[in-house]
């Protein structure tokens, strides 16, 4: 899916393609521009601690 934003599609589009919301398909893309490869990693849900 990446792939096909990196080429010029819009999320919108990608998204319902692949039967996902945009919101979710827009955070996948920024943690892949983010992190590379390893931002396809799953990730904790938890919280992080504040000081």
């Amino acid at each position: 899916m990446c792939l096909r934003i990196d080429a010029g599609r819009e999320i919108p589009h990608v998204a319902a393609e692949a039967g996902i919301s945009r919101r979710r398909l827009a955070k996948w893309y920024a943690r892949r521009r983010a992190h590379g490869e390893n931002g396809r990693l799953d990730h904790s849900s938890r919280p992080r601690p504040h000081p």
